[in-house]
C-alpha cells in the first residue's frame, strides 16, 4: 500500500471527528446559563482546531490528486467537506 493511500485512508477515517467533537462540546456547554456558557466555550476549541487542520489536509490531498492528473475522488471531497464542516458552519453563521 502506498504512503498516499495510507494518509488518505487515515484522513477519511478521522474526518468524522470534528463534527462529533462539536456536538459533544455543545451538549456540554448548553447545560450552563449566561456567563457559564461563555466560561465553558473553550470546550469547543478542539473541534475548531481539528476542523481547520483536517480541512487543510483534505484540501491538500484533493489538490495533490488533481495535480497528478487524477480524477476528482468524491469520497475525498465528502471527507474534506465533513472535516471542515464545523469551521465552515461557524464562519457562515457569523458572516451571514
Amino acid at each position: 500500500m502506498s504512503r498516499q493511500r495510507s494518509v488518505r485512508r487515515t484522513f477519511l477515517w478521522l474526518s468524522w471527528l470534528p463534527p462529533a467533537l462539536y456536538v459533544l462540546g455543545l451538549a456540554y456547554v448548553e447545560r450552563f446559563e449566561g456567563w457559564g456558557q461563555w466560561a465553558a466555550a473553550p470546550v469547543l476549541l478542539p473541534a475548531l482546531v481539528t476542523s481547520l487542520t483536517l480541512g487543510v489536509v483534505g484540501a491538500f490531498l484533493l489538490l495533490t490528486e488533481l495535480k497528478r492528473g487524477g480524477r476528482l475522488d468524491w469520497s475525498l471531497l465528502a471527507g474534506t467537506a465533513l472535516a471542515s464542516s464545523v469551521i465552515l458552519y461557524l464562519w457562515l453563521r457569523n458572516v451571514l
